[in-house]
């Protein structure tokens, strides 16, 4: 069961109501174009997803099939406690692990790249890191955890974690000790100097006590990474920090920095270059975001494209098991392209219009046999 596509039209419902209550308060939480490409990440991620889970899945099973180390008893309760609470230990690692290896930060830096913190960024998902996070949640298997139980565990802490995301709620008392809250998720998603790299945790906040990544917020957060993206395009979005590690790598004189540099740290250098200049202080009132303003008219067609766009990546994901693989194909390859055109007609590329004519046509040709 895809639990995340099933609460799909509850985070629409519940952004909506965010954005309503963000006026009433007379606080702005939103920009078109960056929630916009938000939700596009969001839906690359589904889509992936989609495409990956049955191999993750089968990999998984088969390790709990023939390399376990533990045997539960049908129906006992007891893996199902242990997945929960084992994955939300091994998710604070998978984390942190993405903030300070540069070949996962790459994969990871799109949750972090909006300048703004809403209920939208909670949709803003990386495309691989489900493959990332994959590789660490593996001892779950070795250690009996069938992959039902695996799967519910992983929905509940993408599920809970989305309603951190949010600055219209306040600290929450006795909460904050021991629960991650909207609170301890502005720390982590701030690029002021005293925040950045704290509260790694999903649903419990008690391993960043632990292992010394906890800070509280105080200083008004400044959101977004250290060095702005000013893209909204979801393509580059997931693509721009393979770019730098590359180019760092190439940058290297010695053959041992140049593969060094997928494992450093991200504010790591060559020794043939200068070093990082160290994190600079950042205060929320005067960061000037990225924000082309495109016409009325464009925001309306890019509004009902990403409707559409949305309501077929949701078909797809209920309708993929009767699917042939040719059709998964072509409308995957026609939503990722609309993600596309969408970003580029809001920053009014001149390349986007075309690919806008290309997937009406494409849909035009394929809706019948769909229809069929």
């Amino acid at each position: 069961m895809d639990y995340v596509a099933i609460a799909i039209p509850v985070f629409l419902v519940l952004i909506m109501l965010e954005l309503a209550v963000s006026r009433r308060r007379k606080v702005r939480v939103y920009r078109f174009a960056d929630a916009i490409s938000d939700l596009s990440n969001g839906v690359g991620n589904r889509v992936i997803d989609a495409l990956a889970h049955a191999l993750l899945a089968g990999v998984y099973h088969y390790v709990h099939s023939n390399w376990t180390l533990v045997k539960f008893p049908g129906g006992h309760w007891a893996p199902w406690v242990i997945a929960l609470v084992g994955l939300d230990f091994l998710y604070y690692w998978w984390h942190r692990a993405s903030h300070v290896i540069n070949c996962l930060w790459a994969s990871h830096i799109v949750h972090h790249q909006s300048e703004d913190y809403n209920l939208a960024v909670a949709l803003r998902q990386e495309w691989i890191g489900l493959f990332t996070g994959f590789v660490f949640y593996l001892p779950l298997a070795f250690l009996g955890i069938p992959v039902e139980a695996f799967i519910f565990s992983g929905a509940v802490s993408l599920l809970y974690q989305f309603w951190i995301h949010t600055q219209l709620v306040p600290k929450l008392g006795f909460l904050e000790e021991f629960l991650n809250t909207p609170s301890h998720h502005r720390v982590h998603h701030a690029i002021n100097p005293q925040y950045l790299d704290k509260n790694f945790g999903a649903i419990l906040i008690i391993w960043d006590r632990m292992f010394g990544t906890f800070e509280r917020e105080q200083e008004k957060p400044a959101y977004g990474i250290t060095s702005p993206l000013n893209n909204f395009n979801p393509l580059w979005a997931n693509l721009h920090y393979w770019v730098e590690i590359f180019r760092l790598s190439a940058a290297a004189s010695r053959w041992s920095e140049k593969i060094f540099a997928f494992a450093a740290h991200p504010r790591w250098r060559p020794s043939n270059l200068p070093p990082g200049a160290p994190p600079k202080a950042v205060f929320a009132d005067q960061v000037v975001k990225y924000d082309p303003q495109a016409p009325r008219k464009t925001r309306a067609w890019v509004l009902f494209q990403f409707v559409l766009t949305a309501g077929v990546m949701t078909w797809m994901l209920f309708a993929r098991d009767g699917l042939p693989a040719w059709l998964i194909v072509v409308v995957s390859v026609w939503i990722f392209a609309g993600l596309a055109s969408m970003s580029g007609l809001l920053e009014r590329k001149n390349w986007a219009p075309p690919v806008e004519w290309a997937r009406a046509i494409a849909m035009a040709a394929v809706a019948p046999m769909v229809m069929q």
